[in-house]
């Protein structure tokens, strides 16, 4: 991490100023900020480094709230996304702007120059134009696509988390009952798409996050929210699908929020049907031992109390 503001700030002003949309230097700044970005993930406690709140306040207010970014925004929202559009610098304003900010965001910052709700006010429509398009079309999604859409659910989840004790932003997300339908309709189309499971059953680390698992959490968020648990429950292959992920991911974060999930949508009949209870409930005794043992008390950024749901 640069030791200065004005040192970052050089960094921002180099990428400015370059022409070329491919330019190297573009990569690996993009690169040092994925690795940054993954590194506050694991480490949250470097969230409130004073080069880190510059660094975020800089990307906010010059990438993420800009014309630019809404402009990338409406090159997504095409039916037949030309490959030509996936440059480097699109993905250093769509993917790793996106994935830093939300890996700061977590942390729920007091200061920050936006509100949750300023930032979905930003991205919200064109974000929800996305997926009810592309939701359709999974079958044909270039890598760079998926990547887009993923990193932009991760950074729309943070921000109905970051502020989950007052309602507005997940109401600017969800201003009527169409528009949370269409999202939650499209969303179960994504997570129900068989191919995509795949990267969750990989043992190996990944250097990008996978596609379900802010799906997953932007579930749980809107369930534990909003009146929308009908939404779910009208899908009758999703508790099935869900029950797959959790059992078969080889990350317990996932395991983790599709058996949240399950508690929330299915009755306690349905859920003695599915008879999954024994491993159900050894998974949460082993996920509690190990938040209790933690310094913090907490699990994958999450308070043990929040296990005890």
């Amino acid at each position: 991490m640069p030791d200065t503001a004005n040192q970052i700030n050089w960094i921002f002003k180099e990428i400015n100023h370059i022409v070329d949309d491919n330019d190297p230097f573009i990569v690996l700044v993009s690169l040092w900020l994925d690795n940054l970005a993954f590194f506050i993930c694991e480490n949250p406690q470097f969230d409130t480094l004073l080069m880190m709140c510059h660094t975020n306040q800089y990307i906010g207010r010059q990438y993420v709230i800009t014309d630019q970014f809404k402009f990338y925004l409406t090159q997504l929202e095409q039916a037949n996304v030309s490959q030509v559009i996936f440059t480097k610098k699109q993905l250093f304003y769509i993917k790793t702007c996106s994935f830093l900010l939300g890996s700061y965001l977590v942390a729920k910052p007091q200061n920050y120059i936006f509100t949750a709700e300023e930032i979905l006010n930003h991205i919200s429509d064109q974000y929800l134009n996305i997926i009810n398009i592309h939701s359709h079309t999974m079958a044909s999604w270039s890598k760079e696509l998926m990547i887009c859409i993923t990193y932009l659910t991760n950074l729309v989840c943070i921000c109905c988390w970051w502020s989950e004790e007052t309602s507005m932003p997940i109401k600017t997300l969800f201003s009527t009952e169409q528009i949370s339908n269409d999202l939650i309709q499209g969303l179960i189309r994504i997570v129900c798409y068989e191919p995509f499971h795949e990267e969750i059953q990989n043992e190996q680390l990944h250097d990008e996050l996978s596609l379900i698992e802010p799906i997953l959490k932007l579930f749980l968020v809107i369930l534990q929210t909003q009146n929308t648990s009908y939404y779910f429950r009208s899908n009758i292959f999703l508790p099935e699908i869900l029950l797959t992920l959790a059992e078969s991911s080889s990350h317990e974060k996932h395991s983790l929020c599709a058996y949240a999930i399950l508690g929330e949508i299915l009755t306690d009949e349905k859920l003695k049907d599915l008879k999954f209870a024994d491993s159900m409930y050894a998974f949460f005794l082993n996920l509690l031992e190990k938040g209790w043992h933690h310094p913090l008390k907490r699990f994958k950024r999450m308070p043990v109390i929040y296990l005890l749901r």
